[in-house]
């Protein structure tokens, strides 16, 4: 992914005065100052991950729909307990128009980075 995007782990993205969630991992646009002068915004995310393992019910109910609202482009809602994984795409007017569960036997693409695709085989694994 060098390159490609930033990766950041439990870093706060600034969606408005009021709300800074950290994701589990997010990937970012590149900037050369790794953006340690001001905190990331939503035009600086490619993709967020959000790992559940007991907060299901709040990133699903909460965070994705707080993320789509601030146009957040991709996230990922990994379930850990069960091993699944949700695709939100494609925010509009506040709602993630594209939703889907993918086969996670494959290697995953991005929208936002057609070169990269992750693997995540092994931890998704039954």
């Amino acid at each position: 992914m060098k390159g490609h995007a930033l990766v950041l782990v439990q870093a706060p993205i600034v969606l408005d005065d009021y709300s800074a969630p950290q994701p589990d991992i997010a990937l970012l646009r590149p900037r050369a100052d790794y953006y340690r002068s001001s905190l990331a915004r939503p035009a600086d995310v490619l993709l967020i991950v959000e790992v559940a393992q007991s907060s299901l019910r709040y990133d699903r109910g909460i965070k994705v729909p707080l993320y789509a609202r601030h146009g957040v482009p991709e996230v990922w809602l990994i379930d850990a307990a069960h091993g699944k994984l949700t695709r939100h795409r494609t925010p509009v007017h506040g709602t993630y128009t594209r939703v889907d569960e993918p086969a996670h036997t494959a290697p995953l693409d991005i929208e936002l980075l057609p070169a990269v695709n992750l693997d995540l085989s092994t931890l998704l694994a039954p």
